[in-house]
């Protein structure tokens, strides 16, 4: 997060997969009207029906990050995306995000392993609805979890 060798909007980006679970391209979606900067300094991203209030840490560098936001291509700079694409008002390629952030070793196994943390110190109907999730997703992931605790659990007893 302190790396100052990695660009800030890969900083941003990988924070965003693996605090809050989105899959990249969810993340290249996000529009500059998804970023709430709120009146006591704290920012909330909305990916579901209630933004989600970052910690004040990463409320610091997603605020910097506004800042400086550098576009790649100066055709991008009235972009309404928060990772500006190459082409005028396109967001950045869910691909390149990718790439960008499979060098820093954040992947889709990070990004599971988060919504697998989420799942198990909140409701799944309540990630679903707060991260943007089907709840059918969230149900079915944490009823999977769950279920081969169980089964670990019930082996190790025998």
């Amino acid at each position: 997060m302190e790396d100052v060798s990695i660009p800030l909007s890969d900083r941003v980006a990988g924070l965003v997969v693996v605090m809050l679970a989105q899959p990249i391209t969810r993340v290249a979606a996000l529009r500059l009207t998804d970023v709430q900067r709120r009146e006591d300094g704290t920012v909330a991203l909305a990916f579901g029906d209630d933004p989600v209030a970052l910690p004040e840490r990463v409320t610091g560098l997603v605020s910097a990050y506004l800042e400086e936001r550098v576009v790649e291509n100066a055709r991008g700079a009235d972009s309404p995306y928060l990772f500006p694409g190459l082409h005028p008002g396109d967001p950045m390629v869910a691909a390149w995000l990718t790439t960008r952030l499979n060098r820093l070793r954040i992947t889709r196994h990070e990004r599971q392993g988060a919504l697998t943390h989420l799942l198990s110190e909140v409701p799944a109907t309540v990630v679903a609805k707060a991260i943007g999730y089907s709840p059918a997703t969230t149900a079915a992931r944490a009823a999977t979890d769950w279920q081969g605790y169980a089964a670990l659990r019930s082996a190790a007893a025998r």
